[in-house]
Protein backbone atom coordinates (compact mmCIF):
# COMPACT_ATOMS: atom_id res chain seq x y z
CA UNK A 1 0.00 0.00 0.00
CA UNK A 2 1.11 3.96 -0.14
CA UNK A 3 0.00 7.25 -0.24
CA UNK A 4 0.50 10.47 -2.02
CA UNK A 5 -0.63 13.80 -0.18
CA UNK A 6 -2.81 15.47 -3.30
CA UNK A 7 -2.19 18.94 -1.08
CA UNK A 8 0.46 19.54 -2.60
CA UNK A 9 0.24 20.91 -6.34
CA UNK A 10 2.39 19.00 -8.90
CA UNK A 11 3.68 22.73 -10.69
CA UNK A 12 4.54 24.93 -7.40
CA UNK A 13 5.67 27.38 -9.57
CA UNK A 14 1.99 28.22 -11.32
CA UNK A 15 0.05 27.12 -8.64
CA UNK A 16 1.37 30.90 -7.00
CA UNK A 17 -0.76 32.30 -9.45
CA UNK A 18 -4.26 29.66 -8.54
CA UNK A 19 -4.67 29.84 -5.36
CA UNK A 20 -6.06 31.68 -2.37
CA UNK A 21 -2.61 31.57 -0.46
CA UNK A 22 -0.17 32.44 -2.85
CA UNK A 23 2.59 32.78 0.01
CA UNK A 24 2.36 29.20 1.27
CA UNK A 25 5.55 27.74 -0.54
CA UNK A 26 7.30 30.70 0.15
CA UNK A 27 6.57 30.50 3.96
CA UNK A 28 7.18 26.28 4.22
CA UNK A 29 10.51 26.93 2.69
CA UNK A 30 11.69 29.99 4.40
CA UNK A 31 11.43 32.16 1.89
CA UNK A 32 10.98 35.75 2.19
CA UNK A 33 7.61 36.89 0.67
CA UNK A 34 6.10 40.53 0.34
CA UNK A 35 2.01 40.50 -0.32
CA UNK A 36 2.39 44.31 -1.37
CA UNK A 37 5.42 43.35 -4.02
CA UNK A 38 4.87 39.59 -4.76
CA UNK A 39 8.11 37.90 -6.02
CA UNK A 40 8.51 36.24 -8.93
CA UNK A 41 9.49 32.57 -8.33
CA UNK A 42 12.74 31.87 -10.54
CA UNK A 43 16.09 29.80 -10.17
CA UNK A 44 16.65 27.89 -6.97
CA UNK A 45 12.92 28.65 -5.58
CA UNK A 46 11.44 26.83 -8.61
CA UNK A 47 14.22 24.16 -7.86
CA UNK A 48 13.37 23.60 -4.36
CA UNK A 49 9.44 23.49 -5.19
CA UNK A 50 9.87 21.57 -8.04
CA UNK A 51 11.77 18.65 -5.63
CA UNK A 52 9.18 18.27 -3.42
CA UNK A 53 6.74 17.72 -6.24
CA UNK A 54 4.84 14.04 -6.63
CA UNK A 55 6.34 14.55 -10.41
CA UNK A 56 9.36 14.00 -9.88
CA UNK A 57 8.46 10.48 -8.40
CA UNK A 58 5.72 10.12 -11.01
CA UNK A 59 8.14 6.99 -12.86
CA UNK A 60 8.08 5.27 -9.93
CA UNK A 61 4.74 4.84 -9.02
CA UNK A 62 3.09 1.24 -10.18
CA UNK A 63 -0.10 1.11 -7.46
CA UNK A 64 -3.22 2.29 -8.79
CA UNK A 65 -4.47 5.22 -7.76
CA UNK A 66 -7.47 7.32 -6.86
CA UNK A 67 -7.33 11.24 -6.90
CA UNK A 68 -10.23 13.02 -5.16
CA UNK A 69 -10.82 16.35 -6.50
CA UNK A 70 -12.85 19.43 -5.72
CA UNK A 71 -14.28 21.19 -8.88
CA UNK A 72 -14.08 24.56 -6.97
CA UNK A 73 -11.08 24.17 -4.70
CA UNK A 74 -9.27 27.07 -4.49
CA UNK A 75 -6.56 25.90 -2.57
CA UNK A 76 -5.09 23.27 -4.95
CA UNK A 77 -6.90 24.02 -8.02
CA UNK A 78 -8.26 20.62 -9.74
CA UNK A 79 -6.23 21.24 -12.65
CA UNK A 80 -2.98 20.16 -10.73
CA UNK A 81 -4.73 16.30 -10.30
CA UNK A 82 -5.96 16.08 -13.72
CA UNK A 83 -2.34 16.43 -14.90
CA UNK A 84 -1.03 13.82 -12.31
CA UNK A 85 -3.90 11.91 -13.65
CA UNK A 86 -2.80 12.35 -17.17
CA UNK A 87 1.07 12.00 -16.31
CA UNK A 88 0.34 8.52 -14.49
CA UNK A 89 -2.20 7.27 -17.09
CA UNK A 90 0.33 8.02 -19.87
CA UNK A 91 2.78 5.56 -17.75
CA UNK A 92 0.20 2.73 -17.85
CA UNK A 93 -0.88 3.28 -14.18
CA UNK A 94 -4.42 2.50 -13.44
CA UNK A 95 -5.89 5.55 -11.99
CA UNK A 96 -9.49 7.37 -11.29
CA UNK A 97 -10.70 10.48 -10.62
CA UNK A 98 -13.41 11.55 -8.90
CA UNK A 99 -14.24 15.09 -8.80
CA UNK A 100 -16.74 16.44 -6.46
CA UNK A 101 -19.15 19.50 -7.21
CA UNK A 102 -17.87 21.45 -4.27
CA UNK A 103 -14.46 23.09 -3.01
CA UNK A 104 -13.53 20.22 -2.01
CA UNK A 105 -14.26 16.38 -1.35
CA UNK A 106 -13.51 16.79 2.74
CA UNK A 107 -16.59 19.06 2.82
CA UNK A 108 -20.05 18.12 2.83
CA UNK A 109 -21.23 14.02 2.12
CA UNK A 110 -19.21 11.43 0.29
Amino acid sequence: SSGINAEWPLRPGTFNTTTDIPDLFWKLFNIPYDHQFPPVPTGDVLTTWNNASALRYVDAIRCPVLLLLGSRDVRVPPTQGLLFHRYLRSRGVKTWVKMFPDEHFLEGEV
